[in-house]
């Protein structure tokens, strides 16, 4: 285990929650221009999203997606007809949330917000209602029906259901990260060992030998863990046959300098410290090869240059695209793509303002 306080353990994840970039309920991931991916579990899905600006964290629910901007909102995206859809900001961005500095997502299409404060903000979320003191507040994580907050002082709250004990957290303490699965719910405790509650039908909550842990993420029937000197554990899966996808499958990516982890239902995805994206799914064959081929295109996909830069690599890439789309725009309404102004010519069109000779 690192040499850093339970405090300082709890506000570095904290910290790289707000800056989250994959998701592996749709597999969604966040370059880093801004721009958003996700893809789907059926051959009926669409897999692109679109077009989305300043986007700083991405999160998932079973059928929609959500950014986290860098202005606080919170864009959401809905699965309609296959398609995973974005119309502009401005009628995306979910009503009244503002000052939001991470997010979560579960169930159909639910979101939680994290605000400035330590308060939380729930959208679409039927069935979890928040008491008074859901405050202080440093990370969220949501499963399928239920919420867990973990407090400054490394207790954890939980609300929604509780129907396989997935809410029984109120003894828990000194605890650094937690993460919500299906059913269950996952907490690392500041000394690098874990705890887990809820269903536990496919061993998904077998995880009281992990040691050394820092941070953890749950999915529906699995839970997979990341060390501090960069082992990546899971669960060993005991479900039914037909639900395993090799989501366990992980051992060899502590060799690899997995710097973030998510699981999926059926997957586990990572990102490497040099910005490639991993996956379980590209280790299947047979009765998954064909649902999951869109999913081994993402292998190797470069979600960003430096991760130690990754913040003002953020700023230019958001930068450079901003400027091509303006570009882009001046274009299409016909006035000169470099200083926006009219052209002037009968036979050889010339920028009245800065003389560029119309070359589009």
């Amino acid at each position: 285990m690192s040499n850093i306080s339970a405090k300082e353990l709890r506000e570095k994840n904290s910290l790289l929650e707000q800056r989250n970039l994959i998701d592996a309920r749709t597999t969604s991931f966040l370059f880093s221009d801004g721009s958003v991916d996700a893809l789907a579990y059926n051959d009926a899905t669409r897999k692109k999203v679109g077009y989305l600006s300043n986007v700083v964290s991405v999160a998932s629910a079973d059928y929609a997606t959500f950014g986290l901007c860098d202005d606080g909102t919170v864009m959401a995206s809905s699965l309609i007809n296959g398609f995973f859809t974005w119309e502009r900001k401005s009628s995306v961005c979910i009503p009244g949330w503002h000052d939001i500095i991470a997010i979560s997502g579960g169930g159909n299409t639910s979101v939680a917000g994290l605000k400035k404060d330590g308060t939380v903000v729930l959208y679409d979320c039927d069935g979890i209602f928040l008491s008074s003191n859901w405050k202080d507040i440093v990370q969220i994580s949501m499963g399928r029906g239920h919420l867990l907050g973990l407090k400054r002082d490394g207790t954890v709250l939980a609300a929604g259901k509780n129907d396989k004990g997935q809410c029984s957290v109120s003894d828990w303490t000194d605890i650094v990260h937690v993460s919500a699965g299906a059913l269950f719910s996952v907490g690392v405790k500041a000394d690098g060992s874990v705890v887990a509650v809820g269903d536990n039908e496919a061993g998904q909550c077998d995880v009281s030998e992990w040691c050394g842990i820092e941070r953890v993420s749950a999915g529906a029937r699995h839970a997979v863990g990341l060390a501090s000197d960069g082992r990546v554990v899971s669960t060993v899966f005991k479900g039914p046959a037909d639900v395993y996808g090799g989501q366990c499958d992980v051992a060899h990516w502590s060799d690899l300098d997995v710097i973030e982890i998510s699981a999926g239902a059926i997957q586990t995805i990572g990102v490497r410290k040099n910005g490639t994206l991993i996956s379980t799914v590209n280790e299947l064959s047979g009765m998954y090869t064909e649902q999951f081929e869109r999913l081994f295109k993402i292998v190797g996909c470069k979600l960003f240059d430096n991760y130690e830069n990754l913040d003002v690599e953020r700023q230019t890439k958001i930068a450079e695209r901003a400027k091509k789309r303006e570009l882009y725009e001046r274009r299409i309404m016909g006035v000169c793509q470099y200083c926006g102004g009219k052209f002037k010519g009968l036979l050889t069109k010339k920028c009245t303002q800065c003389g560029n000779i119309k070359d589009y």
